[in-house]
């Protein structure tokens, strides 16, 4: 078989013939429905979607109420005191208090998270509460020691 150089003219010719017409252009048309089709899954599923930075005021309006929310809580403040976001975390840590007033280790990780946003009396006040339910905790006597 000998190759014969075509021109442009004469591919678009022989292209136009309805031979090649089945051969060339229903599989390009079977590939760009295929390609749209992917590209629309992909877009409506959320593949495609930016990531959300989160918000607390967003955040602790949007989480129903479960047993797991203070566990939420928990770890959406943690994570906004990690960020720096002291503010933040302290508004969900006290969320947390409010679904849990019995647990000494939320009271202490509260009054901590005043520590660290330089409010020391607050946090005072936090421990002074704590150890009136739980007189007993090491660790909520020795954060008192060291702020009395």
């Amino acid at each position: 078989m000998h190759l014969i150089p075509m021109t442009s003219l004469q591919i678009r010719n022989t292209l136009k013939n309805p031979v090649f017409e089945g051969i060339f252009i229903r599989p390009l048309n079977i590939v760009i429905t295929a390609v749209v089709a992917v590209l629309f899954i992909t877009a409506t599923s959320g593949c495609m979607q930016r990531p959300i930075k989160p918000q607390a005021g967003d955040i602790a309006r949007s989480v129903p109420s479960h047993s797991g929310e203070r566990y939420y809580y928990y770890a959406l403040s943690r994570f906004f005191k990690n960020k720096g976001q002291l503010a933040d975390a302290i508004d969900l840590m006290n969320k947390v208090g409010e679904l849990d007033p019995d647990s000494a280790f939320i009271q202490r990780e509260l009054a901590l998270l005043h520590l660290n946003n330089k409010d020391a009396q607050a946090a005072l006040k936090i421990i002074e509460a704590a150890l009136g339910r739980h007189p007993e905790d090491i660790a909520l006597l020795n954060i008192y020691g060291r702020l009395s």
